[in-house]
C-alpha cells in the first residue's frame, strides 16, 4: 500500500486510495506514526478509509471508556469509515489545548462541506455531529512530548457499529459511495489551507 501525495511540506496531505482498506485501531494516534507507517516525516494530514476498532487499551477519550468500556466489545467500532489522522510539530512543548482547537477547525470545515454537498442541516455537540439524531463521527485529540496528534473519523455507512447506539452515515446522508473518496479528499486540503491561512496571518500581524 502506497500513499499519494496530494499537498506537500509545510503540511503534507497524503492518501491511501479507497481501493485499499486499512484498520483505525488507536495505534495510528501515537507520535511519528506516519513516519513509521509510510515514511512521511514532519506535518501531515493522512486520509484512508476502513474499519474503525478500537480496544480499550487503546482509547486516548477516558470518557469513551467511562461509558462504553465494560461492554464485551471494542469500544469504537464501525466496518465503513474514512479515517483523518494528522500530526503537528510546531508547538514545543505541544499544546492538547491548541490541538483541540485545531480538532474544532476540522470539526467545522466537515460540517460546512457535508451541508454544502447534501443541502442538509447537522446538530452539533462539541466535534460531533448527528443527523436525525444519529451520530455521523468521532474525533479526539492528544499530545506527546514530540507532536500533536488528532483522529477525525465520519461513517460511510452504518455497517458494524454497535447496535445499541445510533448512528448516521454518509450514505444516509445521500451520498454516493464513489464519492466519498473525493470528498475526504477535499476535507483534508480545507484544513491544510485553513491552518496554512493562519500562519499567514501571524506572519503580517504586528504586534506589541
Amino acid at each position: 500500500m502506497e500513499l499519494k501525495v496530494l499537498e506537500k511540506e509545510p503540511l503534507i496531505v497524503a492518501l491511501l486510495p479507497f481501493k485499499y482498506k486499512m484498520t483505525y485501531t488507536g495505534e495510528e494516534i501515537k507520535p511519528l506514526w506516519a513516519l513509521r507507517k509510510f515514511g512521511v516525516q514532519g506535518d501531515s494530514v493522512i486520509v484512508f478509509n476502513g474499519p474503525l476498532k478500537v480496544e480499550a487499551s487503546e482509547l486516548v477519550d477516558i470518557k469513551d471508556f467511562v461509558v462504553e468500556g465494560e461492554k464485551g466489545r471494542p469500544v469504537i467500532c464501525a466496518d465503513e469509515a474514512v479515517s483523518i489522522v494528522i500530526e503537528h510539530f510546531d508547538q514545543q512543548p505541544p499544546s492538547l489545548r491548541l490541538m483541540y482547537h485545531r480538532l474544532r477547525i476540522l470539526a467545522f470545515l466537515f460540517k460546512e462541506l457535508v451541508e454544502e454537498t447534501c443541502n442538509v442541516k447537522l446538530m452539533r455537540k462539541g466535534t460531533d455531529f448527528y443527523f436525525n439524531d444519529g451520530k455521523l463521527n468521532v474525533g479526539v485529540a492528544t499530545v506527546s512530548s514530540a507532536s500533536g496528534k488528532m483522529h477525525f473519523a465520519f461513517n460511510i455507512s452504518s455497517k458494524g457499529v454497535p447496535p445499541d447506539i445510533s448512528v448516521a452515515s454518509l450514505l444516509d446522508l445521500g451520498f454516493k459511495r464513489e464519492n466519498v473518496e473525493a470528498f475526504a479528499i477535499s476535507l483534508a486540503v480545507r484544513y491544510r489551507h485553513e491552518v496554512l491561512d493562519i500562519d499567514k496571518d501571524v506572519a503580517k500581524s504586528r504586534t506589541f
